[in-house]
């Protein structure tokens, strides 16, 4: 597998609808594509569209991230790609909130929690920006 056209921030979607940009989450748009198709069996190919929480997961977090695979399914999406994926990444969560509101979904949608780690591993922290770069970088979008 491999990430084609690069990461697209889903950003420039979201002003295309005409409303303003959510600032809330991080969210990211990726496509997938397996290596190895044929002509007569194409190769897979999908989006995933995928947002990461500060906080714990609440229900209405699937209503924001359907949005976004919506965007990305009318402004991305081609006829032969497979359906969008949407990853909710969340500090925390509780797993009876989130089967609920997942039951009756018919998107491909997961929920996962993240941990963060004082300790980053050596192979990381090389190819990584340090934060000065980072506020720097910010500083000259606000600009």
């Amino acid at each position: 597998m491999r990430h084609c056209r690069g990461d697209r921030p889903v950003a420039p979607t979201w002003a295309a609808t005409g409303g303003p940009p959510l600032r809330t989450c991080i969210t990211t748009v990726s496509l997938i594509m397996h290596e190895g198709g044929s002509r007569t069996a194409p190769t897979l190919r999908c989006y995933v569209v995928i947002e990461i929480k500060a906080g714990r997961f609440k229900p209405d977090h699937l209503g924001q991230i359907g949005f976004y695979m919506k965007a990305v399914d009318r402004q991305f999406k081609q006829p032969h790609d497979a359906p969008t994926i949407g990853l909710l990444l969340c500090k925390s969560k509780n797993k009876v909130v989130a089967e609920y509101a997942l039951h009756d979904h018919s998107k491909p949608i997961g929920i996962a929690q993240y941990q963060l780690t004082q300790c980053m591993p050596e192979e990381l922290k090389t190819s990584l920006p340090s934060i000065e770069q980072i506020e720097k970088e910010l500083k000259s979008r606000d600009a």
